[in-house]
C-alpha cells in the first residue's frame, strides 16, 4: 500500500482580494493616510492674511477706474469675486499654493494620494471658498441695504449675517477637523500640508 506524499512545492491559489483589482480592471481606493505633516491653523491663517492683503490691494487698484463707469458697484463687486476665485484656482492648480501659502510654506494637495490637485478640483475649492465667505454674505447684505421694506431689509440682513457666520466657521473648521481641513477642503478632497514645490507643474 503506497502512501501519497503531499507536494509542498505546489503553488497556492492566489487570494481573492489580491486579484480583485486585476479581475475588475479597477484599483481599490486608497485609505486616507497622513504621510506628510499637516499645516496647523496659525500657519494657514498667516497665508490667508497675506492673500487677503493682495486681493484688497487689487480691489483698491480697480475701484478708481471702474468708479467712473455706469453700474460701478455691481461691476466692481463682480470683478473682485472673479479675481478671488481665479487667484486661488490658478495658483493652486499651477504651483499647489497661492502667494500667501507659498510664503508660509504650505501646499494644497489631494487628501488620499498627496498629489497636486487637478484643475477642476482646484477651481471647485476656490469657488466654494468664495461662495461661503464672500458671495452669499455680500449678496444678502446688499439686498438688505437696497430693499425698501423694513421687514425684508431685516430678513436679508439676518440671512447675510448667518452666511457671514458660516464663512467664519469655514476658516475655523481646521481647529477641530482631524485632518485640519476647511469646508472647501472637504468639497475638493484636499488637505494642506507643510512643504513647497521647487518646479512648475
Amino acid at each position: 500500500m503506497s502512501s501519497r506524499t503531499p507536494n509542498r512545492n505546489r503553488s497556492r491559489r492566489p487570494h481573492k482580494t489580491r486579484n480583485l483589482a486585476a479581475a475588475t480592471g479597477r484599483q481599490l481606493p486608497k485609505p486616507q493616510v497622513v504621510d506628510l505633516p499637516l499645516a496647523g491653523w496659525w500657519r494657514r491663517a498667516g497665508g490667508l492674511t497675506i492673500d487677503s492683503l493682495i486681493l484688497v490691494g487689487f480691489a483698491l487698484l480697480i475701484s478708481d477706474p471702474i468708479g467712473r463707469t455706469a453700474g460701478a458697484p455691481v461691476l466692481a463687486t463682480a470683478l473682485q469675486l472673479v479675481a478671488v476665485i481665479a487667484y486661488g484656482a490658478l495658483f493652486i492648480s499651477w504651483r499647489g499654493a497661492t502667494v500667501g501659502m507659498h510664503a508660509v510654506r504650505v501646499l494644497a494637495v489631494d487628501s488620499r494620494e498627496r498629489k497636486p490637485l487637478m484643475r477642476g478640483r482646484a477651481w471647485a475649492r476656490a469657488s466654494v471658498a468664495c461662495l461661503l465667505t464672500s458671495v452669499l454674505p455680500v449678496t444678502f447684505g446688499a439686498t438688505g441695504t437696497a430693499t425698501g421694506h423694513p421687514d425684508a431689509r431685516n430678513a436679508a440682513a439676518l440671512v447675510g449675517g448667518a452666511f457671514a457666520l458660516i464663512g467664519l466657521v469655514t476658516y475655523l473648521w481646521p481647529l477641530w477637523d482631524p485632518l485640519n481641513r476647511t469646508l472647501q477642503d472637504k468639497v475638493a478632497g484636499s488637505v494642506v500640508v507643510v512643504g513647497s514645490r521647487s518646479g512648475g507643474r
